[in-house]
């Protein structure tokens, strides 16, 4: 049989255990809702494809003033060779459009042969 005491202290060893699973999971779940500011980054015609993929895909009207919090996962979801058949947004703005992306960690270097 135990004591008040030791069932005291087995249940302070849960309750520690319980916080520090959810502190846990919280810190997790913020990786998946991160913001990034790419305003200063890119330039107006990759802007303006960004803008009308944005448009066609999601149904978002995309504003300047956005690209100050652009959601990281949404930007994870891009379709880069659909991206690419919009006007102005050619072979250039695609490598400076991932190498941004890579530089904020939304998607792995490509490797090159």
């Amino acid at each position: 049989m135990i004591t008040s005491l030791e069932f005291d202290a087995a249940l302070k060893i849960i309750s520690d255990y319980k916080t520090q699973s959810d502190n846990k999971i919280v810190e997790g779940s913020n990786l998946n809702f991160r913001k990034i500011n790419i305003q200063k980054s890119i330039r107006n015609s990759t802007f303006n494809a960004l803008k009308n993929y944005y448009y066609d895909n999601y149904n978002l009207s995309l504003e300047r003033k956005d690209l100050l919090n652009m959601d990281v996962q949404l930007l994870k979801k891009i379709d880069y060779k659909k991206m690419s058949g919009y006007r102005g947004f050619g072979m250039i703005s695609l490598f400076y459009f991932k190498k941004l992306m890579e530089s904020h960690s939304v998607i792995t270097p490509e490797l090159e042969f």
